[in-house]
């Protein structure tokens, strides 16, 4: 098994989230793709990479991926 497998990605339920901006990163600055749970037990926005480094993996009480609002259509939750 993959560790992207492990950390949960194949996952469907609790695993995204629509919002109205991406964040950076909050170990790199760069634009993060997770709002998650770290191995260090707070949660942080994380790239992919620091997300397969520090992140806990995806579902519900571990962290769900960031996906962009498309104006007009999606409502940020």
């Amino acid at each position: 098994m993959n560790t992207m497998m492990r950390k949960g990605v194949g996952m469907t339920k609790h695993v995204k989230v629509t919002v109205s901006r991406i964040p950076e990163c909050d170990f790199c600055d760069a634009p993060a793709k997770y709002d998650g749970k770290t191995k260090f037990g707070p949660w942080a926005n994380m790239c992919g990479r620091c997300f397969v480094r520090h992140g806990i993996g995806l579902g519900l009480g571990r962290g769900q991926e960031l996906v962009l609002a498309v104006a007009g259509i999606d409502r940020p939750r």
